[in-house]
């Protein structure tokens, strides 16, 4: 029996690929190769789990059609190989007992570790301390562009709602950003531009000779210099 590094090493060399959001193009060549995923899943499932996995199906008709569901549900969220390498290695880390079920395996597809991005509640602690310790510091960055988007979008609202309310906002900018994450379509926030050096709107400035202004000023200066000197 193969050791549970003997797996992870198997896994690593048949799934592991650069950690991108990029796809395969749209239509058959996108197809093919989300099918491929499927397939390199349930390859690594039966050698993890063995008559386990046999046990799981009925038939080959059986797998076939799951395989179909599967693919279905790979191509609406835009599973990349990364995500299906993480998936399988929590699968052989945490030692469960029986093949995942599809929401299982997706769940384990979409975590922030899989996908390299900050956990909700990493986000979330790190928008509320943006608006709470750190408000007056004008030079704060964050750590992470995909919390700089979020924050972007709903960050002022932690000082106006409700905890729970803010949460359940929280929630659905970090859903979108997900997607966004995954499809390469998360904005830049780019920093602010310095304020430019510039002269004081006075500097070098010469009055005409006949401003009425400047005359004006002039003569009230002069009656003051008269008066005081008068006292």
């Amino acid at each position: 029996m193969q050791s549970p590094q003997d797996l992870i090493q198997i896994a690593n060399q048949q799934l592991a690929q650069p950690s991108s959001t990029s796809r395969e193009p749209t239509g058959q060549t996108a197809t093919n190769h989300d099918a491929q995923l499927v397939n390199q899943a349930f390859g690594q499932m039966k050698l993890i789990f063995g008559r386990k996995y046999a046990s799981r199906f009925g038939s080959d008709n059986e797998v076939n059609a799951t395989k179909r569901m599967w693919l279905m549900a790979f191509q609406q969220q835009r599973i990349t190989a990364g995500q299906v390498a993480t998936a399988i290695r929590e699968i052989i880390a945490t030692g469960i007992d029986w093949p995942p079920e599809l929401p299982e395996f997706l769940q384990l597809c979409n975590n922030a570790k899989a996908l390299g991005i900050p956990t909700f509640d990493e986000t979330l602690k790190a928008i509320v301390d943006r608006h709470g310790k750190y408000r007056t510091n004008p030079d704060y960055v964050f750590k992470s562009q995909f919390i700089a988007v979020i924050n972007q979008r709903c960050g002022k609202q932690c000082l106006q709602e409700v905890a729970k309310s803010f949460e359940k906002r929280l929630r659905g900018e970090y859903k979108k950003a997900v997607f966004e994450h995954k499809t390469g379509t998360l904005p830049t926030i780019l920093p602010a531009l310095p304020v430019p050096d510039m002269p004081h709107a006075s500097k070098g400035y010469q009055a005409k000779t006949n401003d009425p202004l400047i005359n004006r000023l002039n003569a009230i200066r002069k009656a003051r210099r008269d008066r005081n000197h008068d006292e």
